[in-house]
């Protein structure tokens, strides 16, 4: 378990991830300028209101290895639960990169990145991963975990390199690649 503090919140000027148009094989993207692509805030919100989050670990064989699981996504970072124990978890402790996914309707959202296992995350931080937790969770599954469970066991922190996200409808148009700054 890592039990260093997880880096705090990004100020406002490293928020933003840069963005630009993804690499896709010609006829793929007709727009020529950066008019239609997917403004960040708008991946946020998809990214803040999943209740599933799909995980893709790699099995120690190559093969993938594909779950759901419920997170909330905080501070552009992914926080999420689960045993040490589970297939996902053993495949993180090997090999830490991981793509994590949502959807809703049309609108999609990729986020590549490195994952920390057990990290020790600022208490402000755990206080809104527990509210977002029981705010999706809550009263559909009666599940309310509070900020100091996450600051005895630790929690799972998606830290992401790249994200893409495109809306079908308007795939020509809206294909786009947020870059983030590495973290220390």
């Amino acid at each position: 378990m890592n039990t260093k503090r997880a880096k705090r919140k990004r100020t406002s000027a490293s928020a933003t991830p840069r963005r630009g148009r993804p690499t896709m094989p010609e006829g793929y993207i007709s727009a020529k300028s950066a008019r239609g692509m997917v403004p960040w805030s708008r991946a946020q919100e998809l990214l803040q209101g999943a209740s599933g989050y799909w995980l893709s670990t790699t099995d120690p064989d190559g093969a993938p290895h594909l779950v759901q699981q419920w997170g909330a996504w905080i501070n552009d970072r992914w926080f999420f639960e689960g045993s040490p124990e589970a297939r996902w978890a053993r495949n993180l402790a090997r090999d830490p990169r991981a793509v994590m996914s949502v959807e809703r309707g049309s609108e999609i959202v990729i986020v590549y990145g490195t994952v920390r296992l057990g990290v020790k995350e600022e208490r402000d931080i755990l206080e809104d991963v527990a509210r977002s937790y029981v705010k999706k969770y809550g009263r559909g599954y009666d599940y309310k975990p509070t900020a100091d469970e996450f600051e005895t066991r630790g929690i799972n922190a998606l830290v992401p390199s790249k994200a893409l996200s495109w809306d079908v409808k308007t795939f020509g148009k809206s294909p786009t690649r947020f870059l983030f700054a590495a973290e220390p």
